[in-house]
C-alpha cells in the first residue's frame, strides 16, 4: 500500500484533502493464485465547531476506485458519510461517530461468467478492499495526551447491507503516536478484527 496526499482548511471549520491510494497484492498458498491492483484517488470534506470541551461535525468522503491502477472506474465511485462528535473527558479526548459507506467498488471487479463474482476474483476482492456491499458504519477513539506521546485506542464496527451481505465486522485498535517534531511524527499500533464469513457461490 501506498499513498500520498495534500489538505488544507480555507476556513477554520472547515477543512479538504486529497489524497491517492494505490494496493498491490500477491497470493498463493490457497490453491488459487493471482495478484490485484486497485488505485483510489480519495476527496474529503469535513466540516465542524469545537469549543474546547465538545464538539459536532459531518464529514463527506467520495473515491474512485480502479480495476488495474492508475486507472479509475467511474461506475465504482463511492462514498461515506458521516457525523461526528467529540468531547473531552478529563485529560483523554473522546470522538464518536456514525454514517453509512454507499460502496460501488465491486464495479471494477469484471465478471466475464455473467453472474457473481468466482473465487478467484473473491480473492482479490478481499485483498484489494473491493466489496459488494454497502455499510452502516460506526466507532469510538479515546485519546490520552502526555508530554509528546499520544495514547489511543479504537474499535470500529461496520454492518454490511444488501443481497447476501455477510453481516457484522468489527475492528479494534491501539496506538502510540510520538511527537518528534513540530512536523515530523511517529506512530506505532497493532490492530485486530473480526469479520464475518464469506459465501462463495459459481
Amino acid at each position: 500500500t501506498a499513498s500520498a496526499g495534500v489538505g488544507f482548511s480555507p476556513t477554520p471549520w472547515l477543512s479538504a484533502s486529497l489524497e491517492l491510494t494505490g494496493y498491490y497484492d500477491s497470493h498463493s498458498g490457497t490453491g488459487f493464485t493471482g495478484t490485484g491492483a486497485v488505485g483510489e484517488p480519495h476527496l474529503t470534506l469535513r466540516a465542524g465547531k469545537f469549543d474546547g470541551k465538545m464538539g459536532f461535525g459531518g464529514q463527506v468522503r467520495v473515491w474512485v476506485p480502479g480495476k488495474d491502477a492508475p486507472s479509475i472506474v467511474p461506475g465504482a465511485t463511492s462514498a461515506d458519510l458521516r457525523g461526528l462528535f467529540l468531547t473531552q473527558a478529563g485529560p483523554a479526548r473522546v470522538a464518536i461517530n456514525a454514517g453509512f459507506r454507499l460502496d460501488n467498488s465491486a464495479a471494477t471487479v469484471e465478471d466475464d461468467m455473467g453472474g457473481r463474482v468466482v473465487y478467484t476474483e473473491v480473492v482479490d476482492n478481499v485483498s484489494v478492499g473491493v466489496s459488494e456491499w454497502s455499510a452502516a458504519t460506526g466507532g469510538i477513539r479515546v485519546a490520552y495526551p502526555t508530554g509528546k506521546l499520544v495514547i489511543g485506542a479504537e474499535v470500529m464496527a461496520e454492518y454490511y447491507v444488501g443481497e447476501d451481505a455477510p453481516g457484522l465486522a468489527v475492528l479494534a485498535q491501539g496506538d502510540v503516536r510520538l511527537a518528534l517534531s513540530k512536523m515530523l511524527t511517529a506512530e506505532f499500533y497493532v490492530s485486530g478484527s473480526k469479520m464475518p464469513g464469506v459465501t462463495l457461490t459459481e
